[in-house]
């Protein structure tokens, strides 16, 4: 009699804790850390990544000269020639031609600063907005932030529609 009673016992509590068991498994009650992080982060933006973790105009690579620092009719030549490659860049619709405008927002001379921030907007791609949030970041001078801000104020106005009636 004892042992039927056990064994019918052991049978019933099995009976009960397998579906549990299973089921818990499969579909748990409580969301688990993951998940419970993947719903954090769906109502909070992801932050921004630093595109770059040393400026170049703080920490020139060993050997290259500040361009900023040359003679004045060395200096001159140098930024002529560059606006102009930059804004040979601006006109093409190479992604690659972007990058290397963008990157020319880290020069140390301010004038190709400048140059570089107008190919961007000539270059009128969405695709360098958070390259300036990023140089906005970076950037000290006032006057800077708010030509940055402008840049991608400009690059984030919808396409002109051209006037279809004749």
């Amino acid at each position: 009699m004892r042992t039927s009673v056990i064994l019918t016992s052991v049978g019933v509590s099995a009976l009960i804790l397998a579906p549990s068991l299973y089921f818990h498994q499969s579909f748990p009650l409580t969301p688990s850390a993951p998940a419970l992080a993947m719903d954090e982060t769906k109502a909070v933006s992801p932050p921004r990544p630093r595109l770059i973790a040393v400026r170049p105009r703080d920490h020139l690579p060993v050997g290259q000269e500040d361009p900023s620092r040359a003679s004045a009719p060395d200096h001159a030549g140098y930024v002529v020639e560059r606006a102009a490659e930059l804004g040979d860049m601006a006109t093409t619709r190479d992604p690659a031609a972007l990058n290397t405008i963008l990157s020319e927002l880290n020069n140390p001379d301010p004038e190709i600063r400048k140059v570089a921030l107008v190919a961007t907007v000539d270059f009128g791609s969405q695709d360098a907005i958070p390259a300036l949030q990023n140089e906005i970041d970076w950037t000290s001078d006032p006057q800077e932030k708010i030509d940055l801000q402008k840049a991608i104020n400009f690059l984030q106005l919808p396409p002109a529609i051209p006037n279809s009636s004749p």
